[in-house]
């Protein structure tokens, strides 16, 4: 076990994944280019659903999305295991190294944990979730599940200056 960890938090391991996604978003940002309304149909939809009614169909247009989610598997894996290897040095020296070296040298591993959440956050809500686009107008009452029934009451268009941010 402690072997496959080591070569699944292989820095050098990560190093060519790394550029190996990098290759393949550069890759994926041309396709998408050229093909942009395609590509565009599917905001709003749960990425599985959407390759597999439509990405399938057009395998030579969509092949680069499932290697880019295999290569950030990859990653992930890599990450995990780079963080336990460095956990498993670290915390049997915790009573040697004192309470703030500690600190110190395991907050990494605990960034790359939260960071890794956060990334499997945006990956369910990216495959699962479905956003819906609603036209409205003044005096609309629209039903939102969880909410219930809302009224459009007024629609105002708000202009920021040109040296504004947003």
């Amino acid at each position: 076990m402690k072997r496959i960890l080591e070569i699944a938090g292989d820095l050098r391991f990560a190093f060519w994944l790394i550029l190996i996604s990098g290759a393949v978003m550069w890759i994926g940002s041309i396709y998408s280019s050229i093909h942009y309304s395609f590509i565009n149909s599917m905001n709003g939809v749960p990425l599985i659903g959407w390759y597999m009614s439509k990405g399938m169909e057009n395998i030579s247009i969509t092949w680069w999305i499932p290697a880019m989610f295999f290569v950030f598997l990859l990653l992930g894996i890599n990450t995990l295991a780079c963080t336990l290897n460095r956990m498993t040095v670290l915390v049997p020296r915790r009573k040697i190294m004192g309470t703030k070296r500690i600190l110190v040298l395991i907050s990494p591993s605990v960034i790359h944990i939260l960071f890794m959440a956060m990334l499997a956050g945006h990956f369910l809500s990216f495959t699962a979730v479905t956003q819906q686009k609603i036209p409205v107008a003044e005096g609309d009452k629209i039903f939102i599940n969880g909410i219930g029934e809302i009224t459009v009451l007024s629609i105002k268009n708000e202009f920021f200056p040109d040296s504004s941010l947003m």
